[in-house]
């Protein structure tokens, strides 16, 4: 079989692996897929990460063999090794030690690298056919990074040297960012836009076990795709968390707890371990092997550390960063610190600079209250390169404000009624006990702030104390449950209210509450009762009806305002956000 005959049969093959794909492979075998053809000067390939950029082309040029160069600008960073290694390829010359690991030539300018190329291409030369050669960079944005008038020169080369050759460059910004005040020549542009979710999903269900039903991963991955797509889209990634989290997805069928038709069990079981997953994106931390190994009780019970070490997300920390220095600094000096532009601007003597150490000390004071859109502000100017579009700031801000709530209380008093009724406004009347612990989040508006809650519903048994107690360092609040018509429940709940003011001292807010309201000819525990002991603490109460929702929202609404009350007054606040003003914690005044 000839060249062309393989290369036109790569590029059907290419068509049906890539899906979503067929209008660029078409377009690119209208450039490039006749060897014989005059071939354009330069192509300009771009679109998102995980768009399959570098995967056809270098697919396609693998048929090419000396024909074609491909170079990571990565890996040459520099003029002389992007010279040398495309060299290398179109020669077929390989460095080895009979050669002493050489190149087949000292190449450090654009001049050399003309003669050179010239030189191969006289030698491989057939005067019966003209056969078209390919230089691709991939990752090409960093040829701006190398020398301003190094990418002008590549473009150029077709032109200069008069051989059948294209410039093929793969990026993933557009091409205005290239273009330079020195002019050079437009190549053709290529885009290849981001998959839709029917694209990603016929891609994933490619990656469906052999023994396994596809309607059955199919369900999977969509709901995969559902939990993930706006914190990620690249889909090499989801593709990593879909081999990840499948194992997990199908314990209970394995175990013979469920079947694959409890969709709501699987996914129950599943949802502790996206959240887990979420936290992880891209790091790509924890192997496939420690994951698959990885029991539940290590996700809900992670070993307590008194010397806590965490990663924030990249942007967070820019976002923590900006937020200390809008909180500490004035701003009237936001223009002199944080404008790009201000330096060349700066006129001033150095009198002006020489001032008095308590002026300087001044602009620490703080923190103090600022606008949100000042803090961004900053955050943009201290961010150098632009951020990617995928990325969602709001969430992230989001994400720094978490009030969390513990529920304590015995077993079937109700906590797990009281948590699906302020989330979901829903109940229950069949009774299921909680295993370890049940995550809940809702974002909810308290004094006219955005704030979101994380409700920790624990299990009531003596054997999940342990696991319990583990919380009480983590959380801000703690609402206490007992039934109004249980007298034991009442009495085990002052030893709840007792554990967590010896584990968390007096700052921790509690509320305790009544629950079963609407039960009240069952009554063993009277209001003014509770209302005494309440007093006695010095702690809320409230009575609730899970049934009816009477009081429910209204309980966690009295304790996130005593916890926002609080934590504004003290020292170790937490960061509260509502559409105009960005709050940090403010200090104690000596006096």
């Amino acid at each position: 079989m000839d060249l062309q005959n393989e290369i036109d049969e790569q590029f059907d093959v290419l068509r049906k692996n890539y899906p979503g794909r067929e209008l660029q492979i078409n377009r690119l075998q209208y450039l490039i897929g006749d060897i014989h053809q005059v071939v354009p000067p330069s192509i300009f390939i771009f679109g998102d990460s995980a768009t399959g950029k570098t995967s056809i082309v270098r697919s396609i040029f693998s048929k090419y063999r000396e024909n074609a160069s491909f170079i990571n600008c990565i890996d040459c960073y520099t003029p002389r090794l992007l010279f040398e290694h495309c060299l290398n390829k179109l020669s077929n010359y390989i460095p080895n030690p009979d050669n002493l690991y050489s190149n087949y030539a000292h190449c450090e300018t654009v001049s050399e690298f003309i003669h050179y190329l010239k030189e191969i291409c006289n030698k491989n030369e057939n005067e019966d056919e003209i056969i078209g050669k390919y230089l691709i960079f991939d990752n090409a944005e960093r040829l701006r990074e190398t020398n301003p008038l190094l990418l002008s020169a590549l473009l150029r080369i077709p032109e200069i040297t008069n051989l059948n050759l294209t410039i093929i460059l793969i990026s993933n910004i557009v091409w205005e960012k290239f273009r330079s005040q020195t002019g050079m020549l437009e190549p053709i542009l290529l885009q290849f836009p981001s998959y839709s979710k029917s694209e990603i999903l016929n891609i994933m269900i490619r990656d469906c076990p052999e023994e396994e039903n596809k309607n059955f991963y199919y369900i999977f991955i969509e709901l995969l795709y559902d939990v993930f797509n706006k914190p990620c889209r690249n889909l090499n990634e989801l593709r990593h968390m879909a081999m990840l989290l499948y194992p997990k997805y199908i314990e209970p069928i394995n175990e013979g707890n469920a079947t694959r038709n409890d969709t709501v069990k699987l996914f129950k079981h599943i949802e502790i371990y996206f959240k887990q997953a979420l936290d992880k994106l891209y790091l790509r931390n924890i192997s496939s092997s420690e994951w698959k190994n990885k029991s539940l009780e290590e996700y809900i019970e992670p070993p307590v550390n008194s010397d806590i070490k965490f990663e924030l997300p990249y942007y967070t920390k820019f976002l923590l960063i900006a937020s200390y220095l809008a909180s500490y600094n004035p701003p009237r000096y936001d223009l002199r610190f944080f404008s790009k532009s201000s330096e060349n601007k700066r006129r001033k003597s150095r009198k002006q600079e020489d001032v008095s150490n308590s002026k300087k000390s001044q602009q620490l004071y703080g923190p103090k209250v600022f606008p949100m859109e000042r803090m961004l502000a900053i955050f943009y100017s201290i961010i150098e390169d632009p951020i990617e579009g995928t990325i969602d700031i709001n969430r992230q801000i989001a994400s720094l404000l978490t009030l969390k709530l513990l529920i304590a209380g015995d077993s079937s008093v109700g906590k797990t009624n009281f948590t699906n009724r302020f989330i979901e406004n829903k109940f229950n009347s069949n009774y299921m006990t909680t295993s370890g612990i049940d995550l809940q989040t809702a974002d909810i508006e308290i004094k006219n702030k955005k704030v979101r809650i994380q409700l920790w519903d624990t299990a009531g048994q003596e054997k999940y104390k342990a696991i319990t107690k583990n919380l009480f360092l983590k959380v801000m609040g703690a609402i206490i449950i007992y039934d109004i018509t249980s007298e034991k429940s009442f009495t085990n709940l002052k030893s709840w209210v007792q554990m967590i003011k010896e584990e968390c001292g007096s700052h921790m807010q509690i509320i305790m509450v009544g629950n079963k309201s609407d039960l009240i000819d069952q009554r063993k525990i009277s209001e003014e009762e509770a209302t005494n002991y309440a007093k006695e603490q010095k702690i809320e109460y409230i009575e609730t009806s899970c049934k009816t929702g009477e009081n429910v929202k209204k309980a966690v609404t009295i304790l996130c305002e005593s916890i926002m009350e609080t934590k504004e007054l003290g020292e170790d606040a937490s960061f509260m956000l509502d559409s105009s003003t960005f709050i940090a914690p403010k200090k104690k005044k000596c006096c």
